[in-house]
Parts: structure tokens; C-alpha cells; sequence
């Protein structure tokens, strides 16, 4: 995937472990993707919650931390940022 030429974050999903929610993937996984393959080169913040990918849209945290970082540019604070290196 092409990276942006805008500031933008990324939400995944996943269990904060190494086997995620579908055996079948390799490492934490929303159940379809897997947390390594959602990851994008420049992205200023990342964030893994416990979500499964047909859900992650609908969840009221997603939906809260995406309004913090359009208004700010974090999902948290400015220190516990967590961006992508390019």
C-alpha cells in the first residue's frame, strides 16, 4: 500500500499477544489480518485494542480515538505516541 503524503495514524485489531484471535494467522491478529501486516511506514501514532476486524468500525473506543488524533495527532498524548518509522 502506498504511503499517504498527509499525517495519518493507524487502529488495529488484536489481542496483545502472540496468537491474536485466529490460530491460523501468524502473531497477534483481529481475526482476519495480523497486527504486522496493518502496520504502514510514516504513520505518526498505532494502536492495538482488542477489537475483532468485522467490529473494529462500530467500537465506541476506535471511534474515540480516531476523533483524538484528527483533533490533535495522537491517540493518547504527544509522549505516548507510538509512530512507524519510514
Amino acid at each position: 500500500m502506498a504511503t499517504p503524503d498527509f499525517e495519518f495514524a493507524i487502529i488495529t485489531g488484536g489481542k496483545g499477544n502472540e496468537k491474536g484471535y485466529n490460530p491460523f494467522l501468524s502473531g497477534d491478529n483481529d481475526g482476519t489480518i495480523s497486527v504486522e501486516i496493518a502496520k504502514l511506514p510514516g504513520a505518526r501514532d498505532f494502536i492495538v485494542l482488542p477489537v475483532l476486524h468485522s467490529f473494529i468500525m462500530s467500537d465506541p473506543k476506535v471511534q474515540e480515538l480516531t476523533l483524538q488524533f484528527m483533533q490533535k495527532g495522537y491517540f493518547v498524548s504527544e509522549a505516548e505516541r507510538h509512530p512507524l518509522d519510514e
